[in-house]
């Protein structure tokens, strides 16, 4: 009964793998080839010239924002422990344990004050908004300047107050928001993009 093209139970079908009806088999589907499709075709050579000279403006802008980053990192934590320090040497304790948890307590604090009101895409790593955004989920706000400031602005408090987080997962979202900027240059022929 089951081999003469009419559909068995679903419940069973999903278990029986081949399947033992004929049902679909008399479905077709349409063969595409991306090397044979117009959009492949109509693409020049110069065209990949302008898609690689974006990734290379993409990896610049990239790098220097991450290096404008640690930088910035290295100051603020740089600053905070030689105040640290010179309160030991002046033998204030209390004023040293003050300033250690007050100044990292304030600079979490800016940063959380950042994303919830000014930001709220750039909340958690990016790392999952990006991978998202890939598979054609809308993530309001997830892409933009302000995103963008509140990322790099918000990511460098963090760390330098102490927070147990890292640069790679936001750096991801960072770099993904850079590349869509890219792509929207006033370059006349990034339209291509």
């Amino acid at each position: 009964m089951a081999g003469q093209g009419k559909p068995m139970n679903p419940r069973v079908t999903l278990r029986i793998y081949p399947r033992p009806d004929t049902f679909y088999r008399g479905k077709s589907s349409l063969n595409f080839d991306a090397m044979r499709s117009k959009i492949f075709l109509d693409r020049s050579q110069q065209g990949e010239v302008y898609l690689w000279f974006a990734h290379l403006i993409c990896g610049i802008l990239v790098a220097l924002l991450s290096f404008l980053l640690s930088s910035a990192e290295d100051e603020l934590t740089l600053f905070r422990t030689k105040y640290l320090q010179n309160l030991i040497d002046e033998d204030k304790k209390p004023a040293a344990y003050f300033w250690y948890a007050g100044s990292a307590l304030i600079l979490a604090f800016i940063a959380a004050l950042l994303t919830v009101y000014i930001g709220p895409g750039a909340q958690g790593s990016g790392v999952v908004e990006v991978m998202g955004l890939l598979n054609g989920v809308n993530y309001p706000d997830a892409i933009g300047f302000k995103t963008l400031f509140v990322k790099v602005v918000g990511l460098l408090f963090a760390i330098t107050s102490g927070l147990c987080i890292g640069k790679e997962g936001p750096l991801i979202h960072i770099g993904a928001i850079i590349g869509v900027i890219t792509c929207y240059l006033p370059i006349k022929s990034f339209k291509y993009l």
